[in-house]
């Protein structure tokens, strides 16, 4: 499990700069929404969606230009603190698992 505070156990402590951190795997947000969906309703969530829609960027009014492609790096996290980090989709059904324990 991730955990921000391996950063801040570190012998010597922290090294200096940003870290930047996400799951493993990269996804599109229609394909984050589709496993949103196919997972809450794996866990037995009541959904009200029925499908979800792929739309480009540039039909959704953003107030920010967004790039086309950008996925985190965790190379600096992994060196520093030596974690294995886990596939999005797999934090993604352990979240909703537990959410819906929760309900």
């Amino acid at each position: 499990i991730f955990r921000l505070l391996a950063l801040a156990e570190l012998p010597g402590g922290t090294p200096y700069g940003i870290y930047h951190f996400a799951n493993q795997g990269e996804c599109s947000w229609h394909g984050f929404a589709v496993k949103i969906v196919e997972s809450a309703r794996a866990a037995g969530m009541p959904l009200k969606v029925k499908r979800v829609t792929p739309i480009a960027t540039s039909d959704y009014p953003l107030p920010a230009r967004r790039p086309a492609y950008s996925v985190f790096t965790k190379d600096k996290y992994q060196a520093a603190t030596g974690a294995v980090i886990p596939h999005w989709q797999e934090s993604l059904v352990l979240y909703l698992h537990e959410r819906s324990q929760k309900s």
